[in-house]
């Protein structure tokens, strides 16, 4: 494969990927009509999604870790996700692995975005444009989202399947998601989630408009806040200022652009509103410690 042609992590590309594991290892996914599934003993992920590699998620996901961790950056956002988290990835978010520990183990799921809102009925907030959420299982519920993808997994295999009834528990299966994220915000106080709220709406504006926008007075008006609230906010929430994410989220583009295209530094420098390539140059290595060309060529 041209290491500069997309690696975008699209039904094709799995369903390719999950042919040569099978036939290498044995492992047997289920990719068909709008639905692609793991279920059981998890492939070698690193096979999969190359760490230090940002990829963009083509379909909703959702993954639920049965065993181990994994270092993630999703939306320029650094996560530690362990056994019993249940990740939800958008249609346009942005995931760059960092690393997996041996014993990982995950079942996932992709769907289409049609089969999405048929399965919710209304497109929701999970069908939205670079959507992620992450919610860690407490008690039961583990249980309970294994049992679920368990049953998918089944129906999926059925000879003579309905596809309502396969829309159905993959409804189940995320509104079930949507309960277990809404219980974790519901232990914090009112005030902590506006904030936190405020935070995420920050990020989606930001992942969204930061190749043209990169002042903050731009987002606060978009929030309905001053800049210096919005500041004080993110900080407050993040530890971060807000100036800093909006910085990663456009060297994560860059970094997009220069392993996943062929575009040269300078229409890359333009692409991203920089007045020159050799302003680009300078802020892309003050953020990553390498220029442009030793990244694309590492």
């Amino acid at each position: 494969m041209d290491e500069k042609a997309p690696r975008r992590l699209s039904f094709g590309q799995i369903k390719e990927i999950a042919s040569e594991l099978a036939a290498a290892k044995g492992l047997t996914p289920y990719v068909r009509g709008g639905i692609g599934m793991w279920y059981g003993k998890a492939p070698d992920v690193g096979s999969v999604l190359k760490p230090g590699t940002p990829y963009i998620m083509e379909e909703p996901r959702l993954a639920f870790l049965k065993r181990g961790s994994a270092r993630v950056t999703i939306n320029t956002m650094d996560f530690e996700v362990s056994a019993g988290s249940v990740v939800f990835f958008g249609t346009g978010a942005i995931v760059e692995p960092k690393s997996f520990s041996p014993d990982l183990e995950i079942s996932g799921v992709m769907v289409a975005g049609e089969r999405i809102a048929n399965a919710l009925g209304v497109s929701g907030a999970l069908a939205g444009h670079g959507t992620y959420i992450i919610a860690e299982t407490q008690g039961e519920e583990a249980e309970i989202v294994e049992g679920i993808f368990a049953t998918l997994w089944r129906l999926a295999h059925e000879e003579r399947r309905a596809d309502d009834t396969l829309n159905g528990m993959i409804g189940s299966l995320l509104r079930y998601f949507q309960h277990i994220r809404s219980l974790r915000e519901s232990s914090l106080e009112t005030g902590q989630q506006a904030d936190r709220l405020r935070f995420e709406r920050f990020l989606r504006l930001v992942n969204a408009h930061c190749r043209q926008q990169r002042q903050l007075s731009f987002y606060a008006d978009k929030l309905c806040i001053t800049p210096r609230y919005l500041g004080v906010s993110v900080r407050g929430v993040s530890g971060v200022t807000a100036k800093e994410w909006i910085d990663r989220a456009v060297c994560t583009s860059a970094k997009v652009m220069l392993r996943h295209t062929s575009r040269q530094v300078a229409e890359i420098a333009y692409e991203l509103s920089f007045p020159s390539a050799s302003f680009f140059c300078r802020f892309f290595k003050r953020m990553t410690g390498v220029t442009p060309q030793a990244y694309r060529g590492g």
